[in-house]
């Protein structure tokens, strides 16, 4: 394989223009799976972000179970892999790690106990496993809130069949709590891993935009997850006797 130079611009014969970086999808190291997965996960987020703005929870929730299983392999890439993993996952970068045989987010969550401090008592594997029986998992669950999710949507889009708007009412509170609620902690914990430690790399430093702005933006969506917090026990302990 041709070793590309660093930071030049290159004219092939059929007049493309190629940028060879010193660092990029042929670099087999751990900066390179770093920037593949984070550049994944932030997808992820906003791909959640923007399925919870047209009410679309069950898929968002897909997505945000594919954002954790990103972030977790990042995690056990940086505290666990002792680069055997790491060899494996570029033979296969669209690997689902294994719980079973790996202990991915068993092992991620043990050794990052202590490690973030924005939103420290997040239940790493606990969090996945639930994301995957409601959402993912050919189950009953799954099915059942897939199917009340659209339902609520059909009823807010035909006000006729829904004339207090109590379905609006229900798909606003919902859009809040999976925007705030749930991605607000994940990229609060997100940013932590960012500034503490993919940052502080060489190889990423100058696309850092400073720790001072990450901590303030991970500040203002602690604070606001805090505001909404009360809220979405409610909201979760009313789902539950509806759903009884």
């Amino acid at each position: 394989m041709r070793q590309p130079s660093t930071g030049v611009a290159q004219l092939s014969a059929d007049g493309v223009l190629r940028v060879w970086a010193g660092r990029g999808p042929h670099r087999e190291d751990l900066q390179s799976a770093l920037a593949n997965l984070a550049v994944s996960a932030i997808d992820s987020l906003k791909a959640v972000t923007l399925l919870s703005l047209y009410d679309d929870f069950h898929n968002a929730h897909v997505l945000f179970r594919r954002y954790e299983e990103q972030f977790g392999l990042m995690l056990y890439l940086v505290f666990c892999d002792d680069g055997s993993f790491l060899a494996t996952w570029f033979k296969n970068p669209h690997l689902i790690p294994s719980q079973t045989k790996h202990k991915i987010r068993s092992r991620a969550a043990e050794m990052t106990r202590g490690f973030f401090y924005a939103n420290p008592a997040y239940d790493f594997k606990g969090n996945f496993d639930d994301m995957s029986r409601r959402s993912v998992h050919a189950s009953w669950c799954s099915t059942r809130n897939a199917t009340y999710a659209a339902c609520v949507r059909y009823m807010a889009l035909h006000p006729e069949e829904d004339p207090d708007g109590a379905s609006r009412r229900t798909l606003d509170e919902m859009r809040a709590i999976h925007v705030l609620g749930i991605v607000g902690p994940a990229t609060t914990r997100f940013l932590e891993f960012l500034t503490k430690k993919l940052l502080k790399m060489e190889d990423f430093s100058n696309v850092s935009p400073g720790a001072e702005d990450l901590a303030e933006f991970a500040g203002l969506t602690f604070v606001w997850w805090q505001k909404i917090e009360s809220h979405m026990k409610q909201i979760e302990e009313g789902s539950k006797g509806t759903a009884g």
